[in-house]
């Protein structure tokens, strides 16, 4: 977004703009913790309760360097194409998984 940010991270592209995503607060981790516990990205996609997790803990992350950004413009710019990579990043600046936020969710088996 062009200006310096208070918490490092990693770069990451929405919607053009990009934002260094820095881990996720303690705090905001300990409050979002149990319901990321349940979650399952690689289920495919994502319920209604799920995508609005998703939202939280990314939004939780990115408004420690971008404390004017809503969770309703975030939300414009978050797609299924970019939601799952930017939730890896977040869990892996926060070491909670590998960082690689180009990694997209597996693949589900066909059965065949």
């Amino acid at each position: 977004m062009g200006e310096t940010v208070k918490f490092k991270g990693q770069a990451f592209e929405l919607g053009g703009t990009t934002y260094t995503v820095p881990p996720i607060a303690l705090g905001a981790l300990r409050e979002l913790l149990p319901r990321i516990k349940q979650i399952d990205i690689a289920a495919g996609v994502p319920a209604g309760d799920d995508l609005e997790l998703l939202l939280d803990v990314v939004h939780a992350a990115l408004v420690r360097n971008y404390p004017d950004l809503t969770k309703a413009q975030l939300a414009d710019v978050v797609d299924m194409g970019n939601v799952f990579p930017l939730f890896r990043c977040v869990m892996g600046q926060s070491g909670l998984e590998p960082a690689n936020p180009q990694t997209a969710p597996p693949e589900r088996s066909s059965g065949a």
